[in-house]
């Protein structure tokens, strides 16, 4: 049974009366304050270092193990950055093309303003020709009617003064 401050005052206080008070005091610095099935000796410590030891190793292996691992990962993702690389630069490549065919559209789109204004300035053209035209045709319509009917009523004349 261990001993409490009590009882280790009691043991110092007959040192004393059997001994000096020096020597009591060096014989209660020897005793330890706690059981001796709980004071570690040197042997076990030593037992103790070995064993944490061997467990910093386990650990130490599998730090190991996932500076591996995190080290094939990496590599993934580098794979990864490179195919993306890849991909980006593909879509510059279609959007260049798509600025190549943004530019036809363009030209093309000028020509079709072009040929309209061009179809425009024709059909006024031919529209003033053609009213000019049909002006003079509706001229020539209503001279050759007057004439003709100047010619009837001459004949018509004609056959009434001279009775047949």
């Amino acid at each position: 049974m261990p001993a409490d401050e009590r009882t280790r005052l009691q043991i110092r206080q007959h040192f004393i009366e059997l001994m000096n008070e020096e020597l009591a005091d060096a014989i209660m610095e020897s005793m330890p304050p706690v059981p001796w099935p709980e004071i570690a000796t040197t042997r076990d410590l030593a037992a103790l270092e070995t064993r944490f030891d061997a467990r910093f190793d386990q650990v130490d292996a599998r730090l190991e193990q996932m500076d591996t691992r995190l080290d094939q990962v990496d590599a993934r993702l580098d794979q990864v950055d490179a195919r993306f690389e890849q991909v980006d630069a593909r879509f510059e490549q279609i959007d260049g093309r798509f600025d190549l065919v943004d530019g036809r559209f363009a030209q093309t789109a000028d020509r079709f303003d072009q040929m309209e204004r061009y179809i425009s300035n024709e059909l006024v053209g031919l529209e003033g020709r053609l009213s000019m035209r049909f002006t003079e045709a509706v001229r020539l319509v209503v001279v050759s009617t007057v004439l003709l009917f100047a010619g009837i009523l001459g004949l018509a004349a004609t056959y009434v003064a001279t009775g047949s």
